[in-house]
């Protein structure tokens, strides 16, 4: 009867059934009396013969070692199944802290690229302004070239106008100028 439910997990379970199973019907006179004999009604065999004091004390003392037996099975399988939740408890734990753990980290990556884009988007700003300013100062630099250049082309053309001189005036640049060739 428990034979093949404990087969898979206690192969030697099996020679304790039937050991047991055979016990128990020794000790009813279930067993033939001769090999190859099946027991039977029929054959004259008496199975209304209750069993002495004796052979029920001993049934008694096999089926309490058996239920002990099945005490220490029972007993076994509850262990395995706690040991089982606990490992499977500790499994979850450990994922449960391994996505905390990971939750973290991809936490602090969020951070440092939000850092990380801040900081860009400060350098951006700045390379704008600086951009801004040097557009205003080459603006500056242009018109005061522009007026640099009027200034030398209007200085250019009034030095190649003649000024009108005066009679008085040439006859006096020309004694100054001999005057300054005889010094030297």
């Amino acid at each position: 009867m428990y034979a093949a439910a404990t087969h898979p997990l206690y192969p030697n379970m099996t020679n304790l059934d039937d050991q047991f199973q055979a016990q128990q019907l020794a000790s009813f006179g279930v067993t033939g009396t001769s090999p190859g004999r099946a027991t039977s009604p029929l054959n004259g065999e008496r199975l209304d013969i209750p069993p002495t004091h004796e052979q029920l004390i001993a049934a008694n003392a096999s089926l309490k070692t058996r239920v002990s037996e099945l005490e220490v099975i029972q007993e076994l399988y509850r262990g395995r199944i706690q040991q089982l939740e606990q490992e499977e408890t500790m499994r979850q734990q450990g994922s449960d802290a391994a996505k905390a753990d990971e939750h973290l980290q991809l936490r602090e990556q969020v951070v440092a690229l939000t850092e990380t884009t801040d900081q860009l988007q400060k350098d951006l700003q700045e390379s704008h302004h600086r951009e801004n300013m040097l557009k205003r100062r080459l603006d500056e630099l242009t018109v005061e070239l522009k007026e640099a250049k009027e200034s030398a082309e209007s200085q250019e053309k009034r030095e190649h106008k003649k000024p009108r001189l005066d009679e008085g005036s040439a006859v006096t640049t020309d004694s100054a100028s001999d005057a300054n060739g005889e010094t030297e």
